[in-house]
């Protein structure tokens, strides 16, 4: 059967729908891709049709501050506003004027697309195809016993927790105008009903047919009302098939203390003083191993400033290959990798406060996996204690690491995929995928 897969131009939305493309091209289904032109490399070696933006444009961490220069004055809600905007609810047209046009030409009868691309809910009506979404993060619906997104928030019962909630939800929602403006605009060019700020939480759950949540409920604040047409798949990695090649420094394997891994994921990472060369200033003669991957951004200045025998710094290292050898991860939250810590449970200091990585963070100190730093720029010996307080596992985060890991690895998400596409398309999959 045809599929087309589409995602916003982010790394973290593109690289978790990867293993689902290849997984879906060896059973033999047609596979297209829309993505954005610059995002066309990481899938292409998939066996995938790639179908590049036309009429949207695509808006990144790289390109924004050159396409909006007036969101550099912006600060707290109105640049929340204005991000929502301009890089989910303004593209939603031209996404569906895209993708209608690539409907023509490929019809599919099978939509998969991550839980941000919001043009789904549009094009699954209006073109009768079947919609899919996979959440690469936690789920933004709201619920009574789970805090408002994008502060870092833990639940708090009672009366307090319900005002604190009551009034932060009012500043999330409020944040949404412009969005709702450009959405329901899109809405309207395709004959559908506007909708109101709290829809644009809950419209994966409301208009499409299913959404595959990656993660496990153990890792996530539990919910008084379950989601509607969603399931836990656990950790989906990116595909083995765009995996860049890497090496490991002879030290990692060999090196007789503890070995820390350290990165700032592959969006903020332009300014290392964040997180990586103040763990490495922290960890400095404390017999750790720090080995930081920085993704390509400053690494031969950082060598140069910071070369000694404790300290291996490279773009790229395939975590599959070093968290085998890690026993402490320092991350600013990205929620893929944070769940491929877990498979090969090791524990995490965490300090990362935006891109909803604080949402990620707290939900992992709630779990028991991680100690939250809960700031974007944590000084060295807060890093140095923190890390030293994971090694001694204080409060016994080693026996959690085990029992969740344990959890993450009781789930197969491709499997999971793959039925659901059976359950779906029973005549399809019965005739062969290819047919």
């Amino acid at each position: 059967m045809k599929i087309l897969i589409a995602t916003i131009p982010a790394a973290g939305h593109v690289d978790p729908l990867t293993s689902v493309a290849a997984h879906l091209v060896a059973r033999g289904h047609e596979v297209g891709w829309y993505i954005a032109p610059d995002l066309a490399g990481r899938v292409e070696p998939l066996g995938v049709t790639v179908y590049p933006y036309r009429t949207a444009v695509p808006v990144t961490d790289e390109n924004i501050a050159e396409l909006f220069p007036e969101r550099a004055r912006l600060r707290g809600p109105k640049r929340l506003e204005f991000d929502f905007d301009h890089v989910f609810a303004a593209p939603v047209a031209g996404h569906v004027a895209d993708i209608r046009a690539i409907h023509a030409a490929f019809p599919f009868e099978l939509l998969i697309g991550d839980a941000a691309f919001y043009a789904m809910s549009i094009l699954g009506p209006t073109l009768g195809v079947t919609t899919y979404a996979v959440d690469p993060g936690n789920s933004l619906a709201p619920d009574p016993d789970v805090p408002p997104p994008f502060f870092g928030l833990a639940p708090m019962r009672g009366p307090i927790g319900a005002l604190r909630d009551r009034i932060v939800w009012s500043m999330v929602l409020g944040s949404t105008r412009a969005g709702l403006v450009s959405m329901n605009a899109a809405r309207a060019q395709s004959g559908l009903a506007t909708i109101t700020p709290r829809e644009i939480f809950t419209i994966p759950y409301d208009a499409l047919d299913r959404v595959f949540q990656v993660g496990l409920p153990e890792t996530d604040f539990c919910r008084r009302v379950p989601l509607p047409n969603t399931r836990y798949v656990g950790a989906l990695l990116p595909s083995a098939g765009v995996r860049r090649p890497s090496h490991l420094d002879p030290r990692i394997e060999s090196w007789a203390g503890p070995v820390v891994a350290v990165s700032q994921g592959t969006i903020d990472n332009r300014d290392l003083g964040k997180l990586i060369e103040p763990t490495i200033e922290g960890l400095a003669g404390s017999g750790v191993l720090v080995v930081a991957v920085t993704g390509g951004i400053g690494t031969d200045g950082l060598r140069r400033r910071l070369a000694r025998e404790d300290v291996v710094i490279e773009d790229y290292i395939a975590f599959r290959d070093l968290f085998p050898h890690t026993d402490v991860f320092v991350t600013n939250g990205g929620h893929g990798s944070a769940m491929l810590a877990l498979a090969h449970r090791v524990p995490m200091v965490t300090a990362g406060t935006r891109e909803g990585k604080n949402d990620v963070n707290a939900r992992l100190e709630r779990a028991g996996v991680a100690r939250n730093l809960r700031t974007e720029r944590p000084k060295p010996a807060r890093i140095r204690a923190a890390v030293e307080a994971v090694l001694r596992d204080d409060g016994g985060m080693r026996r959690r690491i085990e029992q969740v890991g344990a959890a993450l690895d009781s789930y197969d998400p491709l499997a999971i995929i793959e039925s659901a596409i059976a359950e779906d398309f029973p005549s399809r999959t019965a005739q062969g995928a290819g047919t």
